[in-house]
């Protein structure tokens, strides 16, 4: 072994606004602090990273094309680049290159997935047809990346449950590491001015209840759709819901028109103030389909909200149904979320009390937690 310790994380993105890119981003950052050798194979990655004195940056030129196609040239170009070079430790996500590991990161079990997009999220056309084949081909991947010897921190107690029963991971292999929060940025702190500043831009009043989703809306597994028809449902015409995150225009738009809520229903798209857009919101609510572990709840959790959020998300088992968050039994019951929404914007001191509580119990999961969680398993190894 060497010293410092050279260790080298394999991820498509080290970026701050993606969840699996902010996961590897502060678990590099973490661990750079702790004086190892730190080597970042990617397509691309934040600048404070790069700069850091401890972190070396290996550039995968992979040019902009559908997913199926840059997964397959970032495994080549990765593999190519690797060869040659021994580290300590290889860190790897998933199924994104057919190499030996040390840790293997798993935040998505496909062949789990595969079954709740066959048949609750089937979706057709070529859209469909695409979706299909790119979860089965990645299912195909993971089993033969998971049969390799080295540990699996699993996202939460749900992945663990997969790997083991779809992918035959012997469980003295998996360690729970839950995904985390920075609880600085996102806090409650600052409420007031940052609501003011939003509700201006958004053309609403301090009177509104304000419903926040948060999430890539371009996949049905979110849930989006499923909240856009429970809120049809309400009648208070204080609430709005506010919808941030990647979305398929014509598609949502259209859906939003079909249930009238056009008065009602705010697509904003891609947002950097995301801080200040949780903490200027009433109630979070998440009715996933599948979820490792969100870091969209987290943060919400962090920023003080009331969250209402889907029992097939791994964050769900951090929380205590009814003291620091709602969860719910059946994230496609369009009745069952209507009627959770309702009851939190009913009752304000509920609401407060759950946010105050879900703030607590998001300190509890800080990045330095992670990243100490990890370089124990490393050092483990060593």
């Amino acid at each position: 072994m060497t010293f410092p310790m050279r260790i080298a994380i394999i991820t498509h993105r080290f970026k701050r606004n993606e969840g699996q890119g902010r996961i590897n981003y502060e678990l590099a950052r973490y661990l750079a602090r702790m004086g190892y050798e730190i080597h970042l194979y990617a397509i691309g990655a934040e600048d404070d990273l790069k700069n850091m004195r401890s972190i070396y940056f290996h550039h995968i030129p992979v040019p902009n094309l559908p997913h199926i196609i840059e997964n397959f040239i970032f495994m080549f170009f990765t593999v190519l680049k690797l060869s040659g070079n021994n580290y300590d430790i290889l860190h790897i996500t998933g199924a994104i290159i057919p190499h030996a590991y040390h840790i293997n990161n798993c935040q998505f079990c496909h062949t789990a997935w595969k079954k709740v997009e066959d048949t609750v999220c089937y979706e057709g056309g070529i859209r469909g047809i695409y979706h299909r084949f790119f979860t089965s081909l990645n299912s195909h991947l993971e089993k033969l990346v998971y049969r390799k010897p080295g540990i699996v921190t699993a996202a939460s107690g749900k992945i663990k449950r997969e790997l083991i029963e779809y992918l035959g991971v012997n469980k003295e292999r998996i360690y729970i590491v839950y995904n985390a929060v920075d609880t600085d940025e996102f806090t409650p702190v600052g409420r007031n001015e940052s609501r003011r500043r939003i509700l201006r831009e958004l053309g609403l009043s301090e009177e509104d209840i304000l419903i926040l989703f948060m999430g890539d809306m371009r996949s049905k597994r979110k849930g989006a759709e499923f909240l856009l028809r429970a809120f049809q449902k309400i009648k208070d015409e204080r609430m709005k819901l506010l919808l941030v995150g990647p979305r398929r225009g014509k598609y949502h738009r259209g859906i939003i028109k079909k249930l009238n809520l056009e008065d009602r229903v705010i697509l904003t798209g891609f947002r950097r103030d995301t801080a200040d857009i949780y903490r200027s919101s009433d109630i979070f609510v998440f009715p996933t389909l599948y979820e490792a572990c969100s870091i969209s709840v987290l943060e919400a959790m962090a920023s003080g909200l009331s969250c209402v959020v889907s029992r097939e998300t791994g964050t769900a088992e951090i929380m205590e149904d009814g003291v620091d968050g709602i969860i719910l039994k059946n994230p496609g019951d369009v009745d069952e979320i209507c009627e959770k929404i309702e009851f939190l914007a009913e009752h304000p001191e509920m609401r407060k009390s759950i946010g105050e509580k879900a703030r607590l119990k998001a300190m509890q999961h800080k990045w330095e937690d992670m990243g100490r969680e990890c370089e124990k398993l490393i050092l483990g190894l060593k």
